[in-house]
This record gives structure tokens, C-alpha cells and sequence, in this order.
């Protein structure tokens, strides 16, 4: 039976032109060996750098971007025109056979506007994920899902691409969801980046919560990876994708670099 991974790819290590051309080689590979593969990306820093070519600041909350109407036209333009299309190119020259969507592709991404504090525009969470659209394809492709959905009227929102993954992930019940940052992993102190916490089991988010262990923009991963585990996720790692073939290196041998999440 093949084995279905979800990956999120982007922020620093997505424009890093060595990093990339690895993580393309991995994944090529591992679809050359039969696995259901499905990526999730942003990107960050291809977005930035439009909004200030158009004269544009970028603007956070929170870790959030700040999505007014002509931000989500720039997210959209450059998410699934540019970056999306980026991947799928790369994938395909590499032998593989890849196929680009955006989360409004097919009803693929239900979404709703996030709730905070602060009114943050148009960014979203994945209410529902169209599991039927992406097993069909996902028998002969790689499929390549850009971080945007659409709520019940059409309105498009700009969706946290490790949240996108997650949820991915959940419909999917996936075997393996790999999130890579540009950290390794989650740290047990944000100063010290050789304190990484190696295993981190379900019952013990709350508690890192709490205790002020795990702070900012790591907080929703963690959340987010304890309900994916609850969800029926098998295994679930943040690693560093900074790491020279890192998917591979997972996978294939003992190696861990990062955090691995466990049921528990």
C-alpha cells in the first residue's frame, strides 16, 4: 500500500536555490518509489517582495500577515501564479510528474475568517478539505496546493501555509506530515538554537504551552500538530529544511532533525 506524505514548503528555505533544488530531488524521488505526495506552500518572501516592488509595506500581526483587498490580490497573483507554478516545474523537469492548485481549485479548501483580536483582513483557516479531489489525483501526480481557500461566497483568503498542511494532513489521515522550517525544530529555549526538544508526546503541548517553554509563532504549530496526531496522523516532524535533503534523510535512515511528534 502506498504511503501518503504532506509537506509544507516555504518561507527562507524556499528561495535558497541550492536548498530547493535538493528538496525537488527528494521529492522526485520518493514519488519515484510510490509514495502520495502533497505540498503545501506559501511565500513569504516572494510576497514581500511584490508588495514593496508595488510600493506596498508589508504588514503583521502576531506572526499573521495583515490581508487587506489589494494584499490578497498580490497574495494570490504571486502564490498561485508564480510559486506554485515554480514547484511544479521543477518537479516535472526532475522526472516527476507534479500538478499545481490553489486551495479555491475544485472547492479544495473551505475557508473561514480567522478570529483574533486584531481584524487581520482577509486570512482564513481550512474549515473543510476536498479529500475526494486530491486522491484522484493524487494516484498519478504530485499535487502542489498554494496556502489560499475560498469561504461558502467566494471570498478568497490567505491561509497559514503549516495550517494548510495540518489540515491536509487530518482529511488524509496521512502516514508521514513533515513541516520544515528554518529552525531545528522546536526549541526548549528560543535564544539557544541547539536546544532542540527532540520528542514532544501529545500530552505534553499543553503543559509546554503553559510553562511558557514554547512561545509565538511556534505555538499554533504545536497545537495544530497534537490535533492532527488525535486526527489519525501517523507520524509528524518539524525539521530543518535548511538541512541538505532533509525529506530524504528522515525517511531513509535514522537520522532526526528536529521534533518529532508522538501520540501520548
Amino acid at each position: 500500500m502506498k504511503k501518503t506524505m504532506v509537506v509544507k514548503f516555504g518561507g527562507s528555505i524556499a528561495v535558497n536555490p541550492t536548498i530547493k533544488k535538493g528538496f525537488f530531488k527528494d521529492i522526485a524521488a520518493l514519488w519515484e518509489r510510490g509514495y502520495h505526495i502533497v505540498i503545501c506552500h506559501g511565500g513569504g518572501p516572494e510576497i514581500n517582495a511584490m508588495l514593496k516592488m508595488v510600493g506596498q509595506e508589508p504588514k503583521f500581526l502576531n506572526g499573521l500577515r495583515v490581508t487587506d483587498t489589494k494584499t490578497i490580490e498580490i497574495v494570490e497573483m504571486v502564490l498561485s501564479g508564480k510559486v506554485n507554478k515554480d514547484i511544479v516545474g521543477a518537479l516535472n523537469s526532475l522526472g516527476a510528474s507534479a500538478i499545481g492548485l490553489s486551495g479555491k481549485d475544485g472547492k479544495l479548501l473551505l475557508a473561514k475568517k480567522i478570529k483574533t483580536q486584531y481584524d487581520l483582513g482577509f486570512v482564513g483557516e481550512v474549515v473543510k478539505v476536498n479529500t475526494k479531489l486530491l486522491l484522484a489525483l493524487m494516484n498519478e501526480h504530485v499535487v502542489v496546493v498554494s496556502s489560499l481557500g475560498t469561504d461558502a461566497k467566494g471570498q478568497t483568503y490567505n491561509i497559514n501555509a503549516d495550517m494548510v498542511a495540518t489540515k491536509v494532513a487530518q482529511a488524509l489521515k496521512a502516514d508521514r506530515l513533515v513541516l520544515l522550517t528554518d529552525v531545528k525544530g522546536v526549541l526548549a529555549n528560543a535564544e539557544d538554537s541547539s536546544s532542540t526538544i527532540p520528542v514532544i508526546k501529545a500530552s505534553q503541548v499543553a503543559g509546554l504551552i503553559k510553562g511558557k517553554i514554547v512561545t509565538g509563532g511556534m505555538i499554533p504549530k504545536i497545537k495544530s500538530c497534537r490535533e492532527a496526531l488525535q486526527q489519525g496522523v501517523r507520524e509528524i516532524d518539524i525539521i530543518d529544511g535548511r538541512v541538505p535533503h532533509a525529506i530524504l534523510k528522515i525517511i531513509s535512515t535514522t537520522n532526526q532533525l528536529g521534533t518529532r511528534f508522538t501520540k501520548g
